[in-house]
């Protein structure tokens, strides 16, 4: 599973001000995951068989054309669109795609969705403008004034999906947030309702309601049996942050103080809010 924690995304750069507010976030959160083993544990793989399971309920109904004029035939989609894999002139155009062995025929907004181009987790900004510029291009390209809204929301959709369900990304729950924000307008779904003081799907409401269904205590008590023992989880965890312990020893306090709320709060993420409000809370105890 590493380094995927499913409710504990890795930081990112772009996420702060600072390269040392990174650095910082990235340390506290590196302590957090490896008290009790976090990423390993049963409870982080229940999060992704749950999510698994609301992907199949309400996305996945949601990625199919209601309109049968965008679903005639599949065309032939390239598996692994990267720089390396692209050759361009000096004018950049492109002159040869290579890496083929593994194409097949995909439905057509999967086609439309915009590659992967970089190898390493690419800043939200330069993201977001790489998305728009490619279907600006497209659009360009296929003399089309104006695609239809809903093709580019599938399209997002499956981007966003073939991440989740490859494990490619470094922020499996903005993600799913994300996903799952655009599935349930979709198509009259209705599940999952509830939602945040934003307006917002409350996704840690909606996993915490699903983990209570029998089938998935069931579940958890299965995964519960591969979980590793309580004493080489310490050791483990001992030799993860012994280290940085030593020379700072509020960092491991802080740490065991957010497992705490982690198992107290069934709505806790930690997400780039709390990085940054434990740095300032820390700035203000040692200013």
């Amino acid at each position: 599973m590493s380094p995927h924690a499913f409710f504990a995304p890795i930081p990112s750069p772009s996420e702060y001000d600072s390269w040392a507010s990174y650095r910082a976030a990235a340390g506290r959160w590196n302590d957090f995951v490896a008290v009790g083993q976090k990423i390993d544990h049963s409870k982080n793989r229940l999060a992704y068989c749950i999510a698994g399971q609301l992907l199949r309920d309400a996305v996945i109904p949601s990625l199919i054309f209601s309109d049968p004029s965008h679903t005639d035939g599949f065309p032939i989609g390239h598996p692994d669109l990267h720089l390396g894999n692209i050759f361009v002139d000096d004018d950049l155009n492109i002159t040869c795609v290579i890496d083929w062995a593994s194409t097949s025929t995909v439905p057509f907004p999967q086609l439309l969705a915009c590659p992967r181009m970089m190898q390493n987790p690419s800043p939200l900004a330069a993201e977001d403008l790489l998305n728009a510029t490619f279907q600006a291009r497209l659009e360009q390209a296929c003399h089309i004034e104006h695609m239809p809204p809903n093709i580019w929301k599938r399209a997002d959709m499956m981007r966003l999906f073939h991440r989740l369900v490859r494990m490619l990304s470094t922020r499996d729950y903005h993600d799913f947030v994300a996903l799952y924000s655009l599935g349930r307008c979709s198509d009259g779904n209705e599940e999952g309702r509830s939602e945040s003081d934003e307006g917002n799907p409350d996704i840690p409401a909606l996993f915490a309601e699903r983990a209570r269904q029998s089938e998935n205590m069931q579940l958890l008590a299965e995964l519960r049996e591969d979980d590793s023992p309580p004493d080489y989880v310490k050791r483990q965890e001992q030799a993860s942050i012994l280290a940085r312990a030593q020379a700072h020893p509020e960092k491991l306090a802080v740490a065991r103080k957010l497992t705490l709320m982690s198992e107290m709060n069934e709505r806790f993420v930690a997400d780039r809010k709390l990085w940054r409000w434990i740095e300032d809370a820390m700035e203000d105890i040692h200013p």
